[in-house]
């Protein structure tokens, strides 16, 4: 009896089934049937329509009607569709067609298995408003469907040709996300999926316009909005920033988020960039091995990056790493943030390690170093050990929403203590603003000197390329309190500096040297190549300043000098044969190094007989004393010419015109020396034969070899002339004395015969 009823066991449980599933087929055809006869499109449109506003305050706009298909799956197909804003007829989200089919089993326990989204055309912009509130917060808020059994899951959904725009109305940005094509598995409560995101963003701050690429497995709960994604991969490729050809690709292990929890881990993150802009290249790494952020903690593995940016013959290469991780979600903090960069270019190197303190600010997007300490190792050939070791310390900190930094660093070079002051004002274009100070300063042992690798043209003279002023944007302090440069020695140096289109201003410049003081400007144009110098120079020491600056001191005494110059090339020589503009001087109570004029001329006697000219090289152990001296020149194509100098002596006064070429490092000039006064004695006596003679004296030679001639010949003619004419007049003198005298004798002798005649009329 129980083996009968165990064979009929199976048939009756076959029976059930079939009996149950041909009932569940009716019913189904039933329902079908009933929602064909019943399925209105226009009632179903208003009512869509009023449970949106009702819920969500937004208007909800279908155009056309609603089109029903009933297998395999029920789905719903409608046309153009727009949703407003809340409270607000401002468009909100927009697009061309949609569709969705309902598996039709799940539905009969109750269950909304939405087999497929299709959405094209899709159209939306998403705002964050400046007082941190966004257009979609009321889309995300969880309705109360406590009264309802029915349970909502998407099997898949499909977008095609969307674009969304997301605006940061704050930080003045903009991105779009357009022609994008999305793919996901399952959305639904504890839902499981593989999506795929391939589109193009584009963006202002910064500019980007790059392709994109997403694939990844995710698991989210909608509810808690946790997301998790693993196994991603991701790529950025077009044009960011400066870089006209960027490539940036990202994966991960796993990322994971909760929204309401401020809260992200990552795992197993690495990062490679590849850029090039119009004049380098760069690559970098970024490696995040691990990395758990909460609002009440963060802890992480060490964290690296390292890269390299090529530009012609220059390469930069850094890489930076990150120890100690602590803080919040919002606030990190890192115990050790260590920095190792190199700069190679030729001959040339910088090197140098910094360490520091971090702190990162997400919800400011504030990075900040507060205890900055390090070295920097700097190799250059022509630097007095070809080598300079600066320490460094201080802080620096950077807002990147804002686009902003300061920094406040201070080193010493040798025996020089240096402070900066830096607001980096706008990050792109660069623009920044300075403030720099010294207690003193040796420019001279850090100048190119005998670089083998440095350019020259013309006969080894270096050139000179302002084109690094460009793209450069600056302005700011100068202070120093001792400086020398170019063999020039200066004190309490101040200028104000800036730097614009490729142009420099030095200006107001000034400072204390040489027992006087400096005022005037100096501009830099990279556009030409062109230098251009308007200085004033008030009670300087002529002698001292010359021997600092070019080794000689062919002047002395105390006085003024004014330049207003400029000039164009593209080395030293060219901008010697170039120099134009004007300048002048005037000097007191000095001398004229090289000849003593005073002597010279009493040594005039024998080569007066001979009629020979003079020529003496100068000899510095002589010279011309003077209580005043006044010239000016007119410069062009390296050319000062003089006409109007004048200089003073009890003895002597000299006046002269002539000409120096500076390109040449030659002059030719000729004063004209006269005698004014006398001494007593022998030698006194023979300078007093030449008083009211002018002497010409030729200066001439190059700069390093002149040499002084007294034109002797122009001088006897002179001389000679003088004496003609002095013997002349003493002619002329003796003449009217013997013409007075006859004249006086005739007349005498006219009165006595006149008298006679009278006695004899009279009769006496």
């Amino acid at each position: 009896m129980s083996a009968t009823r165990v064979k009929r066991g199976p048939k009756r449980v076959f029976k059930i089934v079939a009996f149950v599933f041909g009932g569940l087929v009716a019913l189904l055809a039933v329902i079908l049937a009933v929602l064909l006869m019943s399925f209105d499109s226009a009632r179903i449109k208003d009512e869509l329509a009023r449970l949106v506003m009702e819920k969500k305050q937004r208007t909800l706009t279908i155009q056309g009607d609603l089109s029903l298909s009933l297998w395999p799956n029920i789905g719903v197909r409608m046309g153009k569709t727009t949703l407003s804003e809340q409270n607000s007829d401002k468009l909100f989200m927009a697009l061309d067609q949609a569709h969705v089919s309902v598996a039709v089993w799940p539905l009969l326990s109750r269950q909304l298995i939405v087999d497929e989204v299709q959405l094209s055309g899709v159209q939306a912009s998403l705002v964050k408003h400046k007082d941190g509130h966004s257009n979609f917060e009321d889309m995300l808020s969880k309705e109360d469907d406590s009264n309802s059994s029915i349970r909502f899951d998407v099997a898949g959904l499909k977008l095609d040709a969307t674009q969304i725009t997301w605006v940061d109305e704050l930080a003045q940005r903009e991105f779009v996300l357009k022609d994008a094509h999305l793919q996901t598995g399952q959305i639904a409560n504890l839902a499981s999926g593989k999506l795929s995101l391939i589109g193009r963003v584009t963006g202002n701050a910064p500019k980007l316009d790059a392709g994109l690429a997403l694939h990844s497995d995710y698991r989210f709960d909608l509810e808690k909005r946790d997301v998790l994604l693993k196994d991603l991969s991701l790529q950025f490729k077009g044009a960011a920033a400066s870089f006209s050809d960027l490539t940036v690709d990202l994966v991960a292990g796993s990322i994971h988020t909760q929204s309401p929890e401020s809260a992200m881990e990552l795992s197993r993150l690495k990062m490679s960039v590849q850029g090039q802009t119009a004049d380098s290249k760069a690559t970098a790494k970024v490696e995040v091995p691990a990395l758990t952020l909460t609002p009440k903690s963060a802890r992480g593995a060490t964290l690296t990056a390292e890269g390299d940016i090529k530009s012609g013959v220059t390469q930069t290469e850094f890489k930076a790493s990150l120890d100690g991780v602590d803080g919040t979600a919002q606030q990190i903090q890192a115990q050790k943030f260590v920095l190792n960069f190199a700069n190679t270019a030729g001959a040339r190197s910088t090197a140098g390690q910094i360490t520091s303190p971090l702190n990162l600010d997400l919800t400011q997007s504030i990075f900040g170093l507060n205890k900055i300490a390090g070295e920097v190792l700097i190799k250059n050939p022509s630097l007095p050990k070809q080598k300079l070791q600066l320490p460094v310390s201080g802080r620096m900190s950077a807002n990147w929403n804002a686009q902003t930094a300061v920094a406040e660093l201070a080193t010493t070079i040798d025996e020089s203590h240096v402070n900066l002051h830096l607001d980096v004002l706008a990050f792109a274009p660069l623009r920044t603003q300075f403030d720099v100070s010294a207690d003193q300063f040796n420019a001279d042992l850090y100048r190119a000197q005998g670089d083998a690798n440095a350019k020259s043209d013309h006969a080894g003279e270096t050139t000179i390329d302002l084109s690094g002023l460009r793209g450069i944007t600056t302005a700011g302090r100068l202070q120093i309190g001792a400086l020398q440069v170019m063999g020039v020695h200066a004190n309490n140096v101040s200028a104000q500096l800036a730097i614009a289109n490729g142009v420099l201003k030095l200006s107001p410049l000034n400072a204390n040297l040489y027992d006087g003081t400096l005022s005037g400007s100096l501009t830099l144009d990279a556009k030409d190549n062109a230098v251009s110098l308007q200085q004033s120079l008030v009670n300087v020491g002529m002698a001292p300043l010359l021997r600092d600056a070019i080794k000689k001191d062919p002047l002395d005494g105390h006085g003024t000098l004014n330049f207003d110059v400029a000039t164009t090339g593209s080395n030293v020589l060219s901008m010697k044969r170039n120099l134009r503009g004007q300048a002048s001087m005037k000097l007191r109570d000095g001398a004229v190094k090289g000849i003593n004029l005073a002597k010279t001329l009493r040594l005039l006697k024998a080569r007066l007989a001979l009629n020979q000219d003079m020529t003496q090289v100068a000899n510095k152990e002589e010279k011309t004393d003077f209580s005043e001296l006044t010239a000016s020149f007119n410069i062009q194509q390296g050319i000062a010419k003089n006409s109007d100098l004048i200089a003073k002596s009890p003895l002597l006064r000299l006046g002269g015109n002539g000409q120096i070429n500076l390109g040449e490092s030659t002059i030719d000039y000729v004063a004209k020396v006269a005698v004014v006064g006398t001494t007593t004695g022998q030698d006194g006596k023979e300078l007093a034969q030449l008083k009211g003679v002018t002497v010409p004296v030729r200066l001439q030679g190059p700069f390093d070899k002149l040499k002084y001639s007294l034109e002797v010949k122009d001088l006897v003619s002179d001389a000679t002339k003088a004496q003609v004419k002095q013997q002349v007049d003493a002619a002329k003198e003796q003449v009217k004395e013997q013409v007075k005298a006859q004249s006086d004798e005739i007349k005498d002798q006219a009165r006595d015969k006149l008298k006679d005649k009278l006695k004899g009329l009279l009769g006496q």
